[in-house]
């Protein structure tokens, strides 16, 4: 746990119900990254999506068809690597979770 989240437990500790407020605060945690999942493969959709109607049309036909593939590649990969990054993050937090808990126990 980060010093931030630790000083942010320590405030929680002294007010009622301490437990369902950092369920709470864990639940936020969660929701915003889920939410930055979501922009990501929305945004990254929109753009494959937008590659592939103008593949269709003809666009690219004769043209350096090479650069947008190597953009579209590149954006792939970037959003493997975020996707992954964003899964263990949420992956960690169950544990992070109980750490918690025991700290406000004690």
């Amino acid at each position: 746990m980060s010093a931030m989240r630790i000083r942010t437990l320590n405030e929680l500790s002294v007010l009622e119900e301490p437990e369902s407020r950092v369920e709470k605060l864990f639940d936020w945690y969660f929701e915003r990254h889920k939410l930055l999942i979501e922009v990501i493969a929305v945004s990254v959709g929109a753009f494959f999506a937008a590659l592939i109607v103008a593949a269709l049309k003809g666009d690219y036909a004769g043209k350096d068809w090479w650069w947008v593939a190597g953009i579209a590649l590149i954006m792939a990969l970037g959003t493997g690597y975020l996707m992954i990054r964003s899964y263990l993050i949420m992956k960690g937090m169950e544990d992070e979770f109980v750490a918690a808990l025991k700290l406000l126990a004690r």
